[in-house]
C-alpha cells in the first residue's frame, strides 16, 4: 500500500462527503428508504450483505448520509460509511479505513496491517473480534446498568459501502476474496452498486 500520508487523506474523504451531503436538502423518500433497510435487517434468515441497487439519477450518497444521521439518533449503533469516489479504486483503502475505525472505537491494541494481502485475510477476523467486543459490552452493561448514567453501550456495527461495484481487481469487481458471505449477528453490512454492474459482482 502507499504511504501513511495518503492513507490519512483517504480516511478523511468519506467524512467530508458525509458532511457535505448533510448540508443539502433532506431527500424525498427517506422514510421508505429507512423502512426498506430495517425490514431487510430483520427479514433475512442469514446475515449476509444487504445489496442496494443504484439507479441512474439517484442521489444515493445524500440518501445514505441522512439515513445514517437519523438512524444514529434512534439507535445505539455504530455506523461506518465509506463512499467509493471513482472507478477502479483500490479496495484496500476501504478495508484499512473500516478496520482503523473499528480499532479506535473498541480500543483494540492490535495494529491494522498495511500489507494488502494481510488486509484481505484479516478483514473477517476483525469483524468477528469486534462482534465479541460488542457482546462483552452488553454483558458488562447488564451487570452494572444500575450504576451507569451517561455511558453509551453499542448494540451493533453497521458498515456502509456506497459504490462497491467501482472496486476492481484484475479487471473485475471481485469482493469475495475479502467480504465474508455470512456476517456475525451484530455486524451489518450495506453495499450499493449500479444495476448495470450487478451481474459482474463476484460475491
Amino acid at each position: 500500500m502507499d504511504n501513511q500520508f495518503e492513507l490519512e487523506q483517504v480516511n478523511s474523504k468519506s467524512e467530508i462527503i458525509l458532511e457535505k451531503c448533510l448540508s443539502m436538502m433532506r431527500p424525498e423518500g427517506l422514510e421508505q428508504f429507512h423502512f426498506r433497510i430495517e425490514e431487510q435487517f430483520y427479514k433475512v434468515k442469514q446475515n449476509k450483505v444487504l445489496l442496494i441497487h443504484e439507479k441512474e439519477g439517484d442521489d444515493l450518497q445524500t440518501m445514505i448520509s441522512y439515513w445514517i444521521q437519523e438512524h444514529q439518533q434512534r439507535n445505539r449503533d455504530l455506523i461506518i460509511p465509506y463512499f467509493v469516489e471513482h472507478e477502479n479504486q483500490n479496495h484496500y483503502y476501504a478495508i484499512y479505513y473500516i478496520l482503523t475505525k473499528l480499532r479506535a472505537v473498541f480500543n483494540i491494541t492490535q495494529k491494522v496491517e498495511l500489507e494488502s494481502e494481510k488486509l484481505k485475510q484479516y478483514f473477517e477476523y476483525w469483524l468477528n473480534l469486534c462482534s465479541r467486543e460488542l457482546g462483552n459490552q452488553l454483558y458488562n452493561d447488564c451487570k452494572v446498568a444500575y450504576k451507569r448514567v451517561y455511558n453509551i453501550v453499542l448494540l451493533r456495527v453497521i458498515i456502509v459501502i456506497q459504490g462497491i461495484d467501482k472496486f476492481y481487481s484484475g479487471g473485475e469487481v471481485r469482493v469475495s476474496s475479502w467480504l465474508p458471505k455470512i456476517l456475525p449477528d451484530n455486524i451489518k453490512l450495506i453495499a450499493s452498486a449500479r444495476f448495470v454492474k450487478m451481474k459482474v459482482l463476484k460475491f
